[in-house]
């Protein structure tokens, strides 16, 4: 897993703002989800996930944001929208480009 480093265009989002959590991507058999949660991080909703899905899950990237960044970064990525929130994309490669990885 890689943790994303914050673009300076959003580190007053490190600061507890109201709305604040964080925007996953985990991965399963080459589809990835993106979301949201207001958690620290995205392993606890992994966990969770994984709980209703027979195959591994994992977490392969995180950044903190908001939902409304998690909405926008749907409607970016909605050519490689296989159902719902999960994508078929290079997720690793895609949030390095947002903001490097740690």
């Amino acid at each position: 897993m890689i943790q994303i480093a914050n673009p300076v265009s959003f580190r007053e989002l490190q600061h507890g703002m109201p709305g604040v959590g964080t925007i996953y991507a985990i991965e399963c058999d080459g589809l990835v989800k993106v979301g949201f949660t207001k958690a620290e991080n995205a392993e606890r909703r992994c966990r969770a996930l994984q709980t209703a899905n027979g195959r591994p899950l994992r977490v392969v990237a995180e950044m903190r944001g908001t939902m409304e960044m998690e909405k926008g970064l749907h409607k970016v990525l909605a050519p490689f929208r296989v159902r719902g929130e999960w994508f078929r994309f290079d997720a690793v490669r895609f949030f390095e480009r947002l903001g490097g990885a740690r």
